[in-house]
């Protein structure tokens, strides 16, 4: 059901950084996935802007596929990500600025959605981000 807790994983990666990119989120329900997805973002891109493509494009799944009433739980491993989005912490890069405003637009969707910190290793979309690199 909509209803249950919706976990999000979101990630990005770039090799060297800047350099060749990728990302990827997953979207778990009752501890099930039921979507995850990667792409490759090419050259060269920042790990930053990575990491905020992969929150862009899973929110932006979760939103086209009705889940905006359900309480949603997003886990990412970049803290400056997570801040910029769901935090205080303002986006001084003028090349991440839009995605960064996009985001939060998208956030505002939402019922009620949470964000928190999760370890890199713990990060189920560490592997769909690298995937496409």
């Amino acid at each position: 059901m909509k209803n249950d807790l919706i976990k999000l994983y979101f990630d990005g990666a770039a090799e060297p950084n800047p350099g060749s990119g990728g990302y990827g989120f997953l979207v778990q329900q009752n501890d099930k996935t039921i979507y995850s997805f990667g792409m490759s973002l090419g050259t060269p891109t920042t790990n930053n802007q990575a990491e905020h493509f992969g929150l862009l494009h899973g929110l932006t799944w979760l939103y086209q596929n009705g889940y905006s009433n359900s309480e949603i739980l997003v886990y990412g491993d970049s803290t400056l990500v997570l801040n910029q989005i769901f935090g205080h912490w303002n986006c001084k890069a003028e090349h991440l600025k839009f995605i960064v405003q996009m985001s939060k637009e998208l956030v505002k969707q939402f019922r009620n959605i949470k964000s928190d910190w999760i370890a890199s290793e713990n990060n189920p979309a560490d592997y769909l981000s690298r995937l496409f690199m």
